[in-house]
């Protein structure tokens, strides 16, 4: 009984580890170390009785012994490689610590830029907001302003040309009318002038709002990147 419980403890203790070489070798060797007789029908068959009953007993006093050392010798093993799965299992959580820092630490960085570029982008939208409204305020004054120096240097220039023929080539610089003519003559300078500073004014914000544009166009791909990098 003793016996058997033991080759069986050991067949359980294989199954676990697996090693089917050694399940191999311990079954043969158990097998082995079960008696057996010959049976001889000379004289000498008392002599073999006797031999059979004296390894019989060897073998069932040290059977226990021996499969005591391969049970310590399957623990073992067994012991080696839990260790190993354990180590291995601890390896594998380590990772997943330093993976799980690691996407926290990107998570926060993409949140980060892409906070930033959102407030960017609001900042940049409410002054192009701004500067479209200053430019369209601009032009259409502008663009009154213009009308009214267009009819007033109009009027000033038929003026000009009625007094121009009204009293044709007037020599005497000393004549009030020639005065007249010449004051004429530099209101109409100033207005062109001040026609010409205007419209340099409104290409100079055309240019602006162009660049803004351009400007804004770029942080909105730069945020729409971020978005898609952070997906």
């Amino acid at each position: 009984i003793e016996y058997a419980r033991a080759k069986n403890k050991i067949e359980f203790l294989l199954k676990l580890c697996g090693d089917k070489q050694t399940q191999k070798i311990v079954h043969l060797t158990c097998e082995s170390q079960k008696p057996f007789f010959v049976r001889k029908k000379d004289s000498t068959e008392s002599r073999d009785k006797k031999e059979s009953k004296d390894m019989q007993q060897n073998a069932n006093r040290d059977s226990p012994e021996l499969l005591e050392l391969q049970i310590k010798s399957l623990a073992a093993q067994l012991q080696i490689r839990t260790n190993i799965h354990k180590d291995y299992v601890q390896s594998l959580l380590k990772d997943k610590d330093t993976y799980m820092q690691q996407y926290k630490s990107d998570q926060e960085r993409f949140d980060t830029q892409i906070n930033f570029l959102a407030n960017r982008l609001k900042e940049t939208q409410e002054s192009m907001l701004h500067l479209m409204h200053n430019l369209t305020t601009v032009q259409k004054r502008s663009k009154q302003k213009q009308i009214i120096w267009i009819y007033e240097k109009d009027k000033l220039v038929q003026e000009l040309e009625s007094c121009k023929k009204q009293f044709g080539k007037e020599k005497n610089l000393h004549c009030p009318t020639q005065k007249v003519l010449q004051m004429l003559e530099d209101k109409v300078d100033v207005l062109e002038k001040q026609i010409s500073h205007r419209d340099k004014i409104i290409a100079s914000y055309k240019t602006h709002f162009k660049e803004l544009k351009i400007k804004f166009g770029s942080v909105k791909h730069q945020l729409d990147v971020s978005h898609h990098e952070a997906k």
